[in-house]
């Protein structure tokens, strides 16, 4: 069973930090912000997403216990990015008031 740390992390400060930067900015820069945001959110989802499916291949039972544990501190970490990458998302939209639509989108969706 893995140690539990117990961190006191004021999510509540760093997301004030962010959103005063944010204000600081036109509303044109803040809708920018958010597709670049957006973006970015999507490419952390691709690699977490890549990782998650080579750990859980067939073929990743063929690696060396080495190299399952170094491939599985990848995906954890991958993971520890996109979520907290997240959290800027969610702070931009909400500062926006919207989803801006994103450049390569289709339209369909």
């Amino acid at each position: 069973m893995p140690n539990t740390i117990d961190l006191d992390f004021d999510k509540a400060s760093s997301e004030q930090s962010i959103a005063a930067i944010i204000a600081a900015m036109e509303p044109q820069e803040i809708e920018q912000l958010a597709i670049d945001v957006i973006i970015e959110q999507r490419r952390r989802l691709e690699i977490t997403q890549g990782l998650y499916e080579c750990l859980n291949a067939g073929h990743s039972q063929e690696l060396s216990d080495m190299a399952r544990q170094e491939l599985r501190y990848k995906y954890h970490l991958a993971l520890i990015q996109m979520k907290a990458h997240h959290a800027l998302v969610a702070t931009v939209l909400h500062t926006l008031g919207y989803v801006p639509k994103v450049p390569g989108d289709d339209a369909t969706h």
